[in-house]
């Protein structure tokens, strides 16, 4: 039984009338699955990507405005909508901020609909992303270049110029 049965098995295997239309068959699902996923998960990524730029645009927004102003959460969003147009599949589902000394934590979400994964029930990607921003003044460069030539002696040019450096170091 088992020889008829290996027989059977390579006579099968042989047989080439037909092949290439079931193998196609069975392969063009699993191929378009594919192909479909990818374009979704490269959609959810560029979402990810343009949802990161817009937090940071707003993030650097946030930290250069007043850190004691009241109006830090619309600063935050009207930057954030600026930076992250309205998109077809994609719904902004959150934009947070927590601000703890001079280190503003950020976090925006979205959700991007699936166009061909909607096959297999998966309907939606969530993405999300961080970012932080650190308000700090460690301190200050400045390199003034200034004209000592002959020219700067003439008209009390020269005593003008230390008293302008003067003024500009008291004032930084």
């Amino acid at each position: 039984v088992t020889h008829m049965f290996w027989g059977l098995l390579r006579r099968f295997g042989r047989n080439e009338r037909g092949v290439i239309a079931i193998i196609v068959a069975l392969a063009f699902v699993p191929m378009v699955l594919a192909t479909g996923a990818a374009v979704d998960f490269a959609r959810a990524s560029l979402v990810k990507a343009r949802l990161g730029v817009a937090l940071d645009a707003a993030g650097l927004a946030v930290g250069a405005s007043d850190p004691n102003s009241a109006d830090l959460q619309n600063v935050l969003q009207n930057f954030f909508d600026a930076n992250f147009p309205t998109q077809a599949l994609v719904t902004p589902t959150g934009l947070g901020m927590t601000i703890e000394g001079g280190e503003i934590s950020l976090s925006a979400s979205a959700r991007v609909e699936t166009t061909f994964l909607k096959i297999i029930n998966k309907n939606f990607f969530d993405v999300e992303v961080t970012a932080k921003v650190t308000r700090e003044t460690t301190g200050l460069e400045v390199v003034l270049v200034l004209d000592n030539t002959g020219s700067m002696a003439s008209n009390n040019k020269i005593f003008s110029l230390k008293v302008a450096s003067q003024d500009l170091i008291d004032v930084l």
